[in-house]
């Protein structure tokens, strides 16, 4: 259970083998269980994008801090200040 299935078909997770399954969105549900009991497992791909946002490349930030804000940070101009 600790790598991903590598082909179509392959479950890491003996206990759902021959369960009823269908297709959705980017991935499929599993009938685990009794009748009342789904399991979604979604694309490798979407999750692994999802973990790992592309940062925009004009992303930048400022944050006053502490005591009468006299600390901070500004990635704008590259600065710090720590009082």
């Amino acid at each position: 259970m600790s790598e991903w299935p590598t082909e179509n078909g392959q479950t890491n997770m003996p206990h759902l083998v021959g369960s009823p399954y269908a297709a959705y969105e980017d991935g499929f549900i599993v009938r685990w269980g009794d009748d009342t009991l789904w399991m979604l497992f979604r694309s490798r791909d979407t999750i692994v994008a999802e973990e790992t946002p592309k940062m925009p490349d004009d992303f930048a930030f400022r944050i006053d801090f502490g005591t009468y804000g006299r600390n901070n940070i500004d990635t704008y101009n590259n600065t710090s200040w720590l009082a």
